[in-house]
């Protein structure tokens, strides 16, 4: 019964997705079949919000609701162009039929525009195939055509070159005319601000218009099965080409690189790739990096995810090369799976796909490879029965790069709970001294990288993680220092913002759990204190970062846990305990966290957040004046403590090196005595910090580490591990005995 329920169903989603290829057509014989929308409102870039995810390409610009029926989507198109244009690359003008006038002198076509007196003549030769009949399909190269000679010789297609420099004659090597320069700027003076890429776009479409003036028979060129290709900047120039015409039935965008698939957004967050901030800007507006450089690329209210989506419904392959890392392909991957949700939506995902494979030169196509592009030429070309599904080739991103973080997952019951994390999370480690650190006292700190190496600690690198992640650990803490980056309405500096953004993404790729928290604003000399008669300006403070915070990482999938405050203590310093008005001031505080985070909606609805113990400490009277916070839904709360007992033994102050029997009594006790109330909280806990600092007594550590790793297992706790075990300098294991004795006991 139940094979032949999933058989039935099998059959009616096939069923559905064919009748979608019917109803939804593969091309259009205008350039822009939604001419007619008036484009949105253009706020200034000073208007627009920050937003970290990328949007969902079918939300309309007002965020009144999204384009769910495909009769929908050519006004959304549309919308998405006009951002474009508006932002980054200016006007790509509509050409009235008039203005346009085309013969053949051979197999070369000619096409004349004229405008306001002014002319431009493009002039291209067709290159006809040896096999099949008249009309022919035709694949233009932008600038030329990389993909090889032999893939595409036996087929009846006939090839021809949009030579873009009759357009805009700008290239990165030789002499070149600047912008207001260029044929295309005699013809629209109006337009000099333009970026390369509205210019090429707009002559590209001048070439479809001469071949449907003149027709078929004139031609030979089947103007309902055209295909646009090229590579690297030509890459970027194939997918504008494409997105912006469409009568051109098949775009192949190889290694485009930044500014072309791969999103601003993404790129911005990883290292030494094209981002915009380092893209050629003779392609784009000036004032696209006036507005939105740095970390206000989060501003842009669009993405290349969706100049990809504006390919849609007709056929879009994305083709990438991970071993030049300028090309920003694992931004590409994040950006063409985002843009696939609009195939997806309308039952069309088989016109859409992408091969990003390594081993192989820039722009030459790996052999591996071949088989993807003949099929998209074969089927959108060729109309041929070819199965074209299921193209999702990424073996270096795909299942590595955390996509939940851009493309956001949907909150909601099934949204892990606080045991499941706490269980799945294993072991953990601090990259301490790190973005905790205040800055050096005879030093002035002013960029992210000066604070972040101000104690004596290296700029943090993908390696260090992945080195955590390849030895057993599942959990990276965060500790951040947030006061030295606040101004005086308490806004988050972006650029520090921003970092603690790159070190969160490095964790999240690895696909381990990530602990952000607040950290020295707490402590002896931190403004977050559990002072009952400042309470009001502490309180409005805290909900004013944490809600940055939240706000920032809202997106974020349920890996990425928040952490309120690292060791709250009262005015007056005090470590173990207080005075009841001062625990109550704490567990106030923690209202305000969870209360903060809850506000931001989305993801952080159900977020799991960790509530810390008064100056995390895990004796009887602090755990007993534990308040845990209301909450939205159970089981998304989870506890912490800190862990170095006993002292003696943990602290370098203290003189005992030997773990005794005493002593490990003493672990023991305290560990069950945090795990039991915990539990009749209802709530499962983690020790955020643990250590014994090195007394040149590495193995008694060893039987420290061994033992509360073992205690914690048991217990259903995770430890997080206080800094040390691994030289960040080389990237190797400093102390590899208590990272073996660690693993052991949590197996």
């Amino acid at each position: 019964m139940k094979k032949a329920f999933f058989s039935l169903l099998s059959f009616i989603m096939l069923s559905m997705m064919a009748q979608a290829q019917e109803r939804i057509p593969l091309v259009y014989d205008h350039e822009n079949t939604g001419a007619h929308y008036t484009a949105p409102a253009m706020p200034s870039a000073s208007e627009l919000p920050p937003v970290y995810s990328l949007r969902d390409p079918l939300q309309w610009c007002d965020g009144s609701g999204r384009a769910l029926q495909f009769s929908d989507w050519e006004r959304r198109r549309n919308e998405i162009a006009a951002e474009i244009q508006h932002y980054e690359i200016g006007t790509k003008p509509l050409v009235p039929a008039e203005e346009v006038a085309a013969r053949m002198d051979g197999d070369t076509l000619i096409v004349e525009v004229t405008h306001h007196g002014e002319s431009l003549t493009l002039k291209s030769h067709i290159r006809y195939p040896k096999t099949g009949k008249a009309p022919y399909p035709v694949l233009i190269g932008t600038s030329m055509i990389s993909l090889p000679r032999p893939l595409l010789e036996d087929m009846p297609i006939a090839t021809m070159t949009f030579h873009e420099k009759q357009v805009n004659d700008y290239g990165q090597w030789g002499k070149h005319h600047e912008r207001g320069e260029h044929d295309f700027d005699r013809l629209y003076p109006e337009l000099k601000d333009n970026g390369a890429y509205s210019e090429w776009a707009w002559g590209l479409s001048r070439l479809i218009d001469g071949l449907q003036l003149l027709g078929e028979e004139v031609t030979r060129i089947d103007t309902r099965h055209i295909g646009v290709t090229g590579c690297s900047y030509a890459g970027k120039m194939a997918l504008f080409c494409g997105a912006f015409d469409e009568r051109v039935a098949l775009t192949i965008a190889q290694e485009p690189g930044g500014g072309g698939a791969a999103a601003w957004r993404v790129s911005n967050m990883l290292d030494s790739v094209e981002s915009l901030d380092r893209t050629d800007y003779h392609w784009f507006k000036e004032s696209m990096r006036t507005d939105f450089a740095e970390e206000k690329t989060f501003r842009l209210p669009h993405d290349r995810h969706e100049l990809c989506a504006m390919v849609c419904p007709r056929a879009l392959l994305i083709l990438g090369n991970p071993d030049y890392k300028w090309l920003a392909d694992e931004s590409a991957y994040v950006s063409i799976e985002a843009a696939s949700k609009v195939w997806q939506q309308y039952g069309i995902a088989d016109r859409v796909g992408y091969s990003i494979v390594s081993g192989h030169p820039h722009c030459r196509l790996h052999e591996s490879q071949y088989p993807e592009v003949k099929a998209f030429i074969s089927r959108f070309l060729l109309e041929e029965d070819v199965n074209t599904a299921n193209v999702a080739i990424a073996p270096d991103f795909k299942g590595k790069t955390d996509l939940g973080k851009w493309l956001r997952e949907t909150p909601g019951a099934a949204w892990e709970s606080a045991r499941q994390s706490v269980d799945n999370m294993k072991i953990g480690w601090n990259l301490g001294n790190t973005l905790d650190a205040t800055g050096k006292r005879d030093t002035v700190c002013v960029t992210p990288t000066d604070f972040e190496t101000s104690w004596r600690q290296p700029v943090t690198t993908r390696q260090m993680i992945h080195a955590f992640k390849e030895r057993g650990f599942n959990c990276i803490r965060i500790p951040v220092t947030w006061e030295k980056h606040l101004d005086k309405d308490n806004r988050i500096d972006p650029a520090w913002l921003r970092r603690v953004g790159q070190i969160v993404n490095y964790v999240m790729d690895e696909g381990m759990y990530c602990i952000l928290n607040v950290h020295h604003d707490t402590g002896t000399h931190g403004w977050l204190n559990a002072d009952p008669e400042r309470y009001p300006e502490i309180s409005k403070r805290l909900k004013a970062l944490w809600q940055q915070i939240a706000e920032r990482f809202e997106p974020y999938g349920e890996r990425l846990l928040f952490e309120g405050y690292n060791e709250m203590l009262d005015k007056d310093g005090h470590w173990n305990s207080t005075t009841p008005a001062n625990y109550e001031a704490a567990n106030a505080l923690a209202q305000d966290f969870v209360d903060a985070v809850r506000g931001t909606g989305g993801n952080n609805e159900w977020r799991n957040l960790i509530v810390t113990t008064y100056s995390a400490n895990g004796g009887k009277t602090t755990l007993n004046a534990y308040r845990l916070p209301k909450d939205l839904h159970e089981h998304h709360l989870i506890g912490e403590v800190h862990f170095y007992d006993p002292q003696e033994f943990c602290f370098p102050e203290h003189k005992p090196t030997v773990y005794t029997k005493k002593y490990q009594k003493i672990s023991r006790k305290v560990i069950n005595r945090v795990a039991d109330h915990f539990d009749r909280l209802g709530v499962p806990v983690i020790i955020g910090e643990i250590a014994a600092f090195d007394k040149k007594n590495t193995p008694e550590r060893v039987k420290f580490a061994r033992l509360v790793s073992s205690e914690c297992k048991r217990r259903g706790i995770t430890l997080v591990w206080w800094m040390g075990l691994l030289d960040r300098a080389t990237v190797s294991w400093s102390e590899p005995e208590i990272v073996d004795a660690l693993m052991e006991g949590v197996k």
